[in-house]
């Protein structure tokens, strides 16, 4: 393949991971990185496609265009059951639910659509934090593996702190009785 037709294959694997991985582009340049490398490329290190995705990525936020207004969740799925104030952070397509205290642990419901049917799972938050930890999720019906456990992390963090402000706390406890 000539260099210019690589380059170009390059800077497109770059544009569609800015655009599909929002700002968790190590995993999408080391996943280039090792493509690459299968086909032969020589010369390429993360940190280059790093580099060069978050120059894409300065640029196109400049362009305007991959920024977007603040989604609701309720305006992609009237039925969730969150508060109406929750928006999805911005590049990214999901939903979670509130967050619960729980004594000095602090716990987050996860609310994600299922078939036709929204599923609840209450976690410890230091379970959405890890994604070593979240990938036992899959055991109870959420589709989360090894795979995409990073980006559901990032997803969950950008959530919870692009919301911050409107999900509601609830203190719980743990126990009934003394």
């Amino acid at each position: 393949m000539p260099p210019s037709t690589q380059r170009k294959a390059r800077l497109a694997a770059l544009e569609v991971a800015v655009l599909v991985s929002g700002d968790s582009l190590d995993v999408a340049c080391e996943a280039i990185k090792c493509r690459m490398q299968e086909l032969k490329y020589k010369g390429i290190t993360t940190a280059t496609l790093k580099k060069e995705a978050k120059a894409i990525q300065d640029q196109l936020l400049a362009s305007n265009s991959v920024t977007r207004e603040s989604t609701t969740v309720k305006s992609i799925h009237a039925d969730a059951p969150v508060s109406d104030s929750l928006v999805i952070p911005r590049k990214w397509k999901m939903t979670a639910g509130e967050i619960r205290q729980r004594g000095d642990c602090e716990r987050v419901e996860l609310v994600w659509k299922r078939g036709e049917g929204w599923q609840h799972e209450t976690v410890e938050r230091k379970v959405i934090a890890n994604k070593n930890a979240i990938v036992d999720l899959a055991s109870r019906v959420l589709l989360v593996h090894s795979g995409n456990a990073t980006l559901l992390v990032k997803y969950l963090h950008d959530f919870l702190v692009e919301n911050e402000s409107r999900l509601p706390v609830a203190n719980a406890s743990g126990r009934m009785g003394w």
